[in-house]
């Protein structure tokens, strides 16, 4: 494809397929980390529990909802730049996606840290709490529960806990294979409005 015909190609991405062209990447490398985790088993130890988990519901919530990462409390919470891509990289990714076809082991590991990564060392998810901050340059992925239907604080406990041994269990399995920092962070579906310092907002 000659220089003009790529240009014209990645303007019409641009403009009109932006989203799904970040679920196509999203879903295809969520296929590689789901060959090396077996993050159903997540699902399984919590529903053995006594104490339960509630989990989340659709809310709106881009990356747990376009998620394809067999459990229903881990996703990747990664931003997709799907923009860092070359044309040429993005003439495949579309070929790829309309051909019905998966974008190739090769393809993905050779883009993703450019594609996934922030250009900053740390970012913060939510507002301005330690617990927030996650290293910017790392596979993040989002735990998540929905901590308003707690009914005791043992579940509070244990999930602080899990989280912790989660987080180590992920670095040992994917870190060394995808040769990158793996980070966890928890959603716990309370409103970031509950924990605003400004006086004047009411909570109905």
């Amino acid at each position: 494809m000659d220089k003009l015909n790529i240009e014209k190609q990645i303007s019409k991405i641009s403009d009109n397929k932006v989203l799904s062209f970040q679920i196509k990447y999203k879903h295809d490398f969520e296929k590689i980390l789901s060959s090396m985790f077996e993050f159903n088993l997540i699902d399984g130890y919590f529903n053995e529990l006594s104490t339960n988990i509630p989990k989340i519901k659709k809310d709106g919530n881009f990356y747990f909802e376009n998620s394809t990462l067999p459990s229903e409390y881990l996703y990747l919470r990664n931003n997709i730049y799907i923009e860092r891509l070359s044309a040429e990289e993005l003439v495949y990714l579309e070929d790829c996606m309309y051909k019905n076809e998966t974008l190739s082991a090769e393809f993905l590991n050779r883009t993703f840290k450019r594609v996934l990564f922030e250009n900053t060392n740390t970012i913060m998810l939510g507002l301005s709490r330690k617990e927030n901050i996650v290293n910017g340059k790392s596979l993040i992925f989002e735990l998540g529960y929905d901590q308003k239907k707690f009914t005791d604080i043992s579940q509070l406990n244990f999930i602080k806990t899990y989280a912790l041994n989660l987080r180590m269990q992920l670095e040992s399995v994917l870190k060394e294979q995808l040769g990158c920092d793996i980070s966890l962070h928890e959603y716990n579906c309370i409103p970031d409005l509950y924990f605003s310092e400004d006086n004047n907002l009411k909570i109905s």
